[in-house]
């Protein structure tokens, strides 16, 4: 297994689909400036589709490791990539639409210390306007993908993570074998949740400086499910 080869704590993973070049500039340029004593490792998967993506982040982070995806390929395909292609002990995901607060990459190692038997961090998820959610999912009795009531910034143990902005332990994703890209948008983060959760790894909603995100970062899945609304 890569974890027995050690590594640094923490790798970002930016997950940059074709069309995502504003955002991956302005992510790049926030990564940079949150190195902290030991720097992250940094790796970006870029979309096959978009040839101006790899460039971008040879101008704007020389030090990031560039991993091309397929055309197209799914977030869950490109998030193994980028587990695959990092050695650190946990990794954070981040898609379009989030971008990293400082002191965030800090709080994610801190939590992992704090909460041993997490495999999966949820983590705050900043509005314009002040509104405050997180990365957290909640399921159904039914199975079905929820949003998560925030009713408190409390660290607290949840049914699963959002890999739009989610930190997850090597060795959970090792046991796991990571997301399956078969499953469509967060059924396949409630899968890898559960899936951990056989194995002894809780998911957990923590606090911390959390990350900004835009109005396009939506439960996809949830809103094209009539039913999940109607169970909400």
């Amino acid at each position: 297994p890569i974890i027995e080869m050690g590594g640094r704590d923490l790798a970002v993973g930016l997950l940059a689909r074709a069309g995502d070049g504003s955002w991956l500039e302005e992510a790049l340029a926030r990564v940079a400036m949150e190195t902290g004593d030991v720097p992250p490792e940094i790796v970006v998967v870029t979309d096959g589709a978009d040839a101006t993506l790899a460039p971008l982040v040879e101008q704007r982070l020389p030090a990031a490791k560039i991993v091309a995806a397929e055309c197209s390929e799914s977030p869950a395909g490109m998030a193994n990539r980028a587990i695959e292609s990092t050695t650190s002990q946990h990794i954070l995901l981040l898609q379009a639409g989030v971008l990293p607060r400082q002191g965030c990459f800090d709080a994610v190692l801190a939590a992992f210390v704090e909460y041993p038997q997490a495999g999966a961090l949820a983590l705050p998820l900043h509005r314009e306007g002040g509104q405050v959610e997180s990365s957290a999912l909640s399921m159904s009795r039914w199975g079905r993908v929820l949003p998560h009531r925030e009713t408190t910034g409390a660290s607290q143990s949840i049914s699963a993570v959002r890999s739009v902005a989610g930190a997850y332990r090597r060795e959970m994703l090792e046991e796991t074998s990571g997301f399956d890209p078969v499953l469509v948008g967060e059924l396949c983060d409630a899968d890898l949740c559960v899936r951990a959760l056989l194995l002894g790894y809780r998911s957990m909603r923590v606090d911390g400086p959390g990350f900004d995100v835009d109005d396009g970062v939506t439960l996809l899945t949830f809103e094209r499910d009539d039913g999940a609304r109607e169970e909400l």
